[in-house]
């Protein structure tokens, strides 16, 4: 039982901290922007395309999902 509680332990702590590096990021990413509207879209882009790759655990469906984005965005 302690087994399990210590690997619950771990693995929350250790999405925690990714979850927190991901918003890091993404805010780190947004900076190069220069508007405040550009700031609150990239970093609101940075926080969605982290958490669909935390949840699929691929990179693959936020990098399809930021690339129809750019296209629809680009018009």
């Amino acid at each position: 039982m302690s087994g399990i509680c210590i690997y619950a332990f771990i693995r929350a702590s250790m999405l925690e901290e990714l979850a927190a590096a991901a918003v890091d990021r993404a805010m780190l990413a947004a900076r190069r922007h220069f508007l405040v509207a550009n700031v609150l879209t990239a970093l609101s882009g940075g926080v969605v395309y982290m958490g669909l790759a935390l949840y699929t655990r691929s990179l693959w469906l936020a990098i399809m999902t930021h690339g129809i984005y750019d296209c629809s965005s680009s018009g």
